[in-house]
């Protein structure tokens, strides 16, 4: 693996981008560009390395600029429709590819070019306060939980979580999203808050600060069950200790990796450009495992080619 990015960075980091989420009108840098770097943001880790990938692509020479999307989704249909890149959880290439939830047809034109694994894995953190009594997964049952956004990418992969989990049925399900539901638990009106982001969250750990929380953990045998019931995209995961204040142990729970992806048409100065920015030490990157797409989507030839010239191994999941 190579490490390049460390804990302590990458904390700084998310903490600048949600200040600049909390300004007023300000435009992302690099915005613009007939090569859009399409992502959610700010106030993400992915938004920072999405402003890292622009720049980059602009020393390449290719007109780059970050165009700021409302979720994933959002950023893959901007990446269909105009080309350029998209920086995106697995289980929402997963839908578009498929034509689930969302996307009314397959979108077989999306490929992969690489897998940000392990600096943007997003991590399932069901998040409870710490004086409820919520320890474990069959403490859910009965409770309020926020299970995201009807309609959102994001809720339906909590939804198919928590089925694959036996929980589905026998919660009371609040469907709202993490900034709502973060709130609503800080004042008692809700139990749990199913949140998929990087670690640490700043919306998490902002709430931990104020509130003290734990993180309820998804056993390493659950995985098997989850895969099994269609969620593909979902690997182990852990939520290292000293996250968050109040979290002291590691907490086992699962992870979906974040890909970067274009289309098959996509030029092939693009894809190397960003291949050469993944591999270049800028993030965080486990070179075993940037080039094996987590779901069955297909791999941009010329990502293939050029892997394979780097003498990096291409792998996609069946």
């Amino acid at each position: 693996m190579r490490r390049l990015v460390g804990r302590g960075l990458l904390v700084a980091v998310i903490a600048a981008a949600a200040a600049l989420a909390g300004a007023v009108q300000v435009a992302p840098p690099l915005a613009g560009g007939s090569v859009p770097v399409a992502v959610t943001g700010p106030g993400t880790a992915a938004y920072y390395v999405a402003v890292r990938l622009a720049e980059s692509l602009r020393a390449a020479g290719l007109d780059a600029g970050v165009s700021v999307a409302a979720d994933d989704a959002e950023a893959l249909r901007t990446v269909l429709e105009a080309g350029g890149v998209a920086i995106v959880r697995a289980d929402v290439a997963y839908y578009a590819y498929e034509g689930l939830g969302p996307f009314r047809e397959p979108a077989r034109a999306l490929t992969g070019i690489g897998s940000l694994t392990p600096a943007l894995d997003q991590l399932v953190q069901i998040v409870v306060r710490a004086d409820s009594g919520i320890r474990s997964l069959e403490d859910l049952r009965g409770r309020r939980v926020v299970v995201g956004q009807e309609g959102t990418v994001t809720a339906m992969t909590v939804e198919g979580l928590l089925r694959a989990l036996g929980l589905w049925d026998d919660i009371v399900k609040v469907r709202h999203g993490v900034v709502e539901g973060l709130y609503e638990l800080r004042m008692g009106y809700v139990d749990a808050v199913v949140v998929i982001d990087a670690v640490p969250s700043p919306l998490v750990y902002e709430a931990a600060a104020v509130l003290g929380l734990r993180i309820v953990p998804i056993p390493a045998e659950a995985l098997e069950r989850v895969r099994e019931a269609g969620l593909v995209f979902f690997k182990p995961g852990v939520v290292p200790a000293g996250s968050y204040p109040g979290v002291d142990e590691d907490v086992e729970t699962l992870a979906i990796e974040t890909l970067a992806v274009t289309t098959a048409d996509a030029p092939e100065a693009l894809v190397k450009a960003v291949i050469d920015f993944v591999l270049s030490g800028a993030i965080e990157i486990d070179t075993s495992r940037v080039a094996v797409m987590p779901v069955p989507i297909t791999i941009h030839p010329v990502a293939h080619s050029y892997y394979f010239e780097k003498g990096v191994a291409v792998v996609v999941t069946p």
